[in-house]
């Protein structure tokens, strides 16, 4: 309600005390259609991020500069830097 987000509404009651609701306002609409545009352009930022680490780390074992056991860990650690966000499908 502070944001103007959310209103606050009565509705009449058979008991002595109103009802007390609330609706989304239009601004509170555009807020959550904004916060979530938010949302997927980070998500893009961060699947980008992945995808540029883990070539990165393929070119580097390719071109021999790592070998395969530094290869796997490094591998791992890229892996478990991003486990977080494992629900925005990188």
């Amino acid at each position: 309600m502070r944001l103007g987000i959310v209103e606050r509404y009565n509705i009449p009651s058979q008991g002595s005390k109103p009802r007390t609701c609330y609706r989304m306002r239009k601004e509170g609409l555009t807020f959550l259609e904004d916060l979530e545009a938010s949302i997927e352009s980070h998500r893009r930022r961060l699947q980008a991020s992945y995808r540029a680490d883990a070539t990165q780390l393929e070119e580097s074992f390719l071109k021999g500069k790592i070998d395969e056991a530094q290869y796997r860990q490094q591998r791992i650690r890229l892996e478990e830097r991003y486990a977080t966000f494992s629900d925005m499908q990188l």
